[in-house]
């Protein structure tokens, strides 16, 4: 690789982290704090798609609810949370959030009703895989 391109390759990855802080800094200011990973993939959204005004599907919510809380503090109109795990606790409350405890394959939610599906490493656990994006793209 050209000196060139390796200069523009380490420019590319510091104004990254730049960018990553920065959503940080968003997300603590609302004392949301999420793991590396995970704001790693909230990056990546708010990068190419943006969560403004947004309202958000999350499959696979973490039992913590910060990455539904992530979501709300860089901009999302409102997010409903579901997982199967029984210790996906519904009685944490949060302005903007709905929990629920549900089966990515029969979702109970009304047709056209979300901007936007999102799930961090949640694909390996899905069973029947047509069934829940026949469920997701309604």
């Amino acid at each position: 690789m050209s000196i060139l391109g390796r200069v523009r390759n380490r420019l590319n990855r510091y104004r990254r982290t730049q960018k990553l802080e920065a959503l940080s800094k968003r997300c603590a200011a609302q004392n949301v704090v999420v793991k590396p990973y995970q704001l790693s993939h909230l990056f990546e959204v708010n990068e190419n798609i943006g969560w403004k005004d947004k309202n958000v599907l999350e499959i696979g919510g973490d039992l913590a609810g910060q990455v539904a809380r992530g979501i709300l503090a860089l901009g999302a109109r409102g997010v409903t949370s579901i997982n199967l795990d029984p210790d996906f606790d519904l009685s944490a409350k949060h302005e903007g959030i709905v929990r629920k405890l549900m089966d990515a394959r029969n979702l109970e939610l009304p047709e056209n009703s979300y901007d936007l599906v999102f799930g961090i490493a949640v694909v390996e656990h899905f069973r029947e895989f047509d069934r829940i994006l026949e469920n997701v793209y309604r």
